[in-house]
């Protein structure tokens, strides 16, 4: 990953920024050594990390899918070859390779449903082609980056969806955050959805309420060692390490399945011949319990607002402090929070990413237009309504 950088003036550049063009540029210099395969693996993750540089990726991933097409189509004709040569005998043996990879193909699309059964159900809807391609593409660039070492979560991953009536924004909004959900981004179960009307009646206190459940201790198994934030005192962000984890059966109720939390740091004591004596000093915490302890990847969820347009903050006081404190809250929360925004196009441009010099526009760098069904799709809709109905 790349990390934050100073520019001459300064001022600082964050890596989620820079690295997309990292991966530009290593897909060039991957093209120019001729490894097509990494040049289409990075030129993929510079479209996905930052849509601007889409039409330069895709130029090179074409370049580089230009190299690999006639690389397949020699292999599967030395393969043909081969076959005629030995009176067909061989053919057999190519036609069963080509069986098991199709079965084995056939298994991993199999493995990846009971997975990802978001992907799965998104796959079945008609339309919303190009959404549907951004989830595939995020989940080959999520695998992509966990392979190189990344952390996925240190993306951005919120968008803004925008469609008429009936194009299915509400539907894949609730996909999409289930999605980001099954592959790890955020945790699992963690999607919450208001209307922007609920936002603007209930203002700031609303949405207060709604990141509450994004700030919730997870179920994850913790081990002696794990640096983990704790609550005292009723608040957050107090940093300790486990070093006790009681699982007696005959300890007593108050300290059972309880932690023990160390707090300070090692101290050095001089002694009187000079030398130094090394203890940890004595802030701890003991008999936790799993409620009050947080592990670092518990945190973060999908926060859906629907029908976004509902909000006006031109008219309303509510509405221009929510956005305030929701772009103030998706820069602390970084990559943990994911907001998916959807609604009216124009409405949605007009009072919301234009708000304040446009700075929720600035957040959200994926925006996607749902098209109106075509003929076809709303025969095959129509179809399968009369199918279900029966």
């Amino acid at each position: 990953a790349v990390k934050d950088d100073p520019f001459p003036c300064g001022c600082m550049v964050s890596s989620a920024a820079v690295e997309p063009f990292a991966d530009l540029a290593m897909s060039m210099v991957a093209l120019e050594d001729g490894d097509a395969h990494a040049a289409l693996g990075y030129a993929l993750a510079a479209g996905l990390g930052r849509p601007a540089l889409m039409p330069t990726a895709t130029s090179i991933a074409k370049r580089a899918e230009g190299i690999l097409e006639p690389l397949a189509d020699e292999e599967e004709g030395e393969d043909a070859d081969y076959a005629t040569k030995d009176g067909g005998g061989r053919r057999s043996v190519v036609d069963v390779d080509r069986k098991l990879e199709d079965e084995a193909e056939d298994a991993e699309e199999d493995e990846e449903e009971e997975s990802l059964p978001s992907l799965a159900s998104l796959r079945k809807l008609v339309g919303l082609g190009e959404v549907k391609e951004r989830c595939e593409n995020l989940v080959d660039a999520i695998a992509l980056e966990r392979e190189r070492g990344d952390d996925p979560k240190q993306k951005d991953s919120s968008m803004v969806v925008t469609g008429n009536p009936g194009t299915g924004k509400s539907t894949f909004a609730t996909l999409y955050g289930d999605l980001l959900g099954e592959l790890k981004v955020v945790p699992e179960g963690r999607v919450v959805r208001m209307t922007g009307a609920q936002l603007q009646d209930d203002g700031v206190k609303g949405l207060e309420e709604a990141l509450k459940v994004f700030d919730k201790p997870g179920t994850s198994e913790l081990e002696v060692g794990n640096i983990v934030d704790v609550k005292r005192d009723g608040s957050w962000g107090n940093f300790g390490k486990i070093i006790h984890h009681d699982t007696r059966e005959d300890a007593r109720p108050r300290f059972k399945d309880t932690y023990d939390i160390h707090f300070g740091d090692m101290v050095k004591f001089p002694l009187l011949n000079g030398s130094t004596v090394t203890r940890r000093d004595h802030d701890f915490e003991i008999g936790v319990r799993r409620k009050d302890i947080r592990m670092p990847d518990d945190t973060g969820g999908v926060l859906i607002i629907d029908d976004a347009h509902q909000l006006d903050p031109s008219n309303e006081k509510a509405a221009r402090q929510v956005l305030y404190r929701l772009t103030d809250e998706m820069d602390a929360r970084g990559g943990t929070l994911s907001v998916v925004l959807s609604g009216y196009e124009k409405a949605v441009d007009e009072r919301i990413m234009a708000f304040n010099n446009g700075a929720l526009a600035s957040r959200f760098r994926r925006r996607y237009a749902l098209p109106d069904f075509d003929d076809e799709e709303l025969i095959e809709l129509l179809k399968r309504t009369l199918a279900t109905s029966k």
